[in-house]
């Protein structure tokens, strides 16, 4: 009776165990699902002004191997310029921003800003049936910054006309997935090291590294 007892005593322990065990993992998973940041796998993700816009993209950003970075015609209709046009008589295109309009006709290494020549280093390309623009050449027509982190496979454009609010970490620091002592480290700071900051959540902040180019946590310090 007793040894039977003392077997059933055991199954509880271990059934106890298993489920401690099972709490456990499903609290991992909630903090950090998959340690997956806020990024699209397998393509080259586009941040406009902190926020993740890729899923938003009606065709795939290209970077060729000069680091030359295209962006569709019609993306740059959604984001950009809503009255951007091909004009086929002349075979270019044609789009403005606050103060300027640029000229940039098909195969042609140069465009026309504000009626000024300029060259550039690249034109516009045709594929598939989908005009992409050197949107990098046009940093100064947009009045962005623009930037391609290999390592991250991200695309960074800040709209230069919004003031960015920057800070300094004071110690070293790592950088989580979530804003819990718990969640994965994704990434560190250091020292004196630059980040964009997001915005404050409770006693941490919302920042983006130099580095990674995508919206992470760090914690107030």
């Amino acid at each position: 009776m007793r040894s039977k007892e003392k077997k059933n005593g055991n199954i509880l322990i271990k059934v106890l165990v298993v489920v401690i065990f099972l709490i456990c993992v499903g609290t991992i998973i909630n903090l950090a699902p998959n340690y997956i940041q806020d990024t699209l796998k397998g393509k080259i993700n586009v941040i406009i002004n902190n926020s993740n816009v890729t899923k938003k993209l009606k065709h795939d950003i290209i970077v060729d191997e000069n680091e030359v970075i295209y962006i569709s015609f019609e993306d740059i209709e959604n984001f950009f310029d809503g009255d951007i046009y091909y004009d086929d008589k002349y075979n270019q295109i044609i789009t403005t921003s606050d103060t300027k309009i640029a000229a940039l006709e098909l195969d042609k290494k140069e465009m026309y800003v504000n009626s000024s020549k300029v060259n550039i280093y690249a034109s516009i390309q045709k594929k598939d049936d989908t005009l992409y623009i050197p949107f990098s050449e046009m940093k100064k027509v947009y009045n962005v910054d623009i930037k391609y982190s290999k390592d991250s496979e991200i695309v960074t454009i800040d709209s230069l006309n919004k003031e960015q609010k920057m800070g300094n970490s004071s110690k070293d620091a790592s950088v989580k997935y979530k804003p819990t002592t718990f969640s994965k480290n994704i990434d560190k700071v250091k020292k004196g090291e630059s980040v964009v900051v997001i915005k404050k959540e409770d006693n941490w902040y919302k920042v983006r590294t130099e580095k990674r180019k995508y919206r992470i946590f760090k914690r107030y310090c």
